[in-house]
């Protein structure tokens, strides 16, 4: 945590989530009917939105750091450990002296699909206070990675942050989670107008707009004040639209293993492009092809290894992608 960060040194600073994940598969719906279930071995490792998002923009070649709060126990300690180890800043990450480090049982089912048992401890407690404002001035990209998980900063905080952001000239993204708090779209839509790329899946542009076909969920955010949206649709792909027109950019080719994380690597991989410069469609199609090398392995962040690896398999599905 001894980092020096000068300015614009980090190209994508991710804030929310970061926990201690437990992937234990395969896990069916009927396991509290048997005294007795065989596993594969169990996995842990760090994960959560913000880091999932940070340690894969990390290893895809970006000077990537993550803001949120840990415990001073063994969970956090593990998980500052492995931030570093995939080469993300960890000098704002803030550590408590009075909570557990979050943590989540990732119970995933034999065709891919995930449920989560999640404790948020200190992170439940990250507020203004614990975050330096200036390290807005030092990045390309804030990317905000849960969005109604955030128990002090959803709404006000959050505007508070995007508007500093923006005013130091970085770029804004961010993803939604479950509506732990039952904010409802009244208590976040003050955010709206400081987020330049708005990513929620279709589940969660649903309930945020009340709005069930893409199009509408766009029209309906963009309204609300976003610049640009991609509604994640699963197979289907993604819905893009920047207000003048919308289209579904189709899916990368994949097969899937665990779907663990695959939202949060699909930002790292818009996030990428992004900060390349490149065009909205090919930012998509990144995007697209980095989730689709994550569902490839158990785990939320540990399958994309580099941007080469994402290349050659949409080469080798024939992806269309121009540079």
């Amino acid at each position: 945590m001894k980092e020096t960060i000068t300015e614009k040194e980090l190209d994508i600073l991710c804030l929310g989530i970061a926990n201690i994940s437990v992937s234990i598969k395969p896990v069916s719906r009927a396991v509290f009917d048997t005294d007795v279930t065989l596993i594969e071995p169990i996995e842990v490792s760090a994960g959560g939105d913000a880091l999932n998002e940070s340690f894969t923009a990390s290893r895809l070649g970006n000077r990537t750091g993550l803001i949120s709060k840990v415990g001073d126990d063994v969970f956090g300690r593990l998980l500052v450990e492995k931030a570093k180890e995939a080469g993300v800043s960890t000098r704002y990450l803030k550590v408590s002296e009075s909570s557990r480090t979050a943590s989540a049982a990732m119970l995933v089912h034999s065709n891919g699909e995930r449920n989560i048992c999640a404790y948020r401890g200190a992170f439940e407690s990250l507020c203004l206070e614990d975050i330096d404002m200036g390290v807005f001035d030092r990045c390309r990209i804030v990317s905000i990675g849960s969005m109604f998980a955030m128990k002090n900063l959803d709404g006000d905080g959050i505007r508070i942050i995007l508007e500093r952001a923006k005013s130091s000239g970085a770029m804004t993204a961010s993803d939604v989670k479950f509506d732990t708090y039952k904010r409802g779209f009244e208590g976040v839509k003050q955010e709206f107008p400081y987020i330049d790329y708005f990513l929620p899946s279709y589940d969660e542009a649903l309930y945020l707009t009340g709005e069930r076909e893409p199009s509408r969920q766009a029209d309906f955010l963009l309204r609300a004040g976003c610049g640009t949206i991609v509604i994640k649709l699963g197979p289907e792909g993604c819905y893009l639209s920047s207000g003048d027109s919308g289209k579904i950019i189709p899916a990368c080719p994949k097969e899937c293993v665990d779907t663990s994380g695959a939202g949060d690597n699909f930002v790292a991989g818009f996030l990428t492009g992004l900060n390349k410069g490149w065009d909205m469609e090919t930012c998509v199609r990144f995007g697209n092809a980095t989730a689709a090398v994550s569902i490839q392995e158990v785990g939320a962040n540990g399958a994309v290894k580099s941007f080469e690896q994402v290349i050659e398999h949409m080469r080798s599905v024939n992806y269309e992608f121009t540079l």
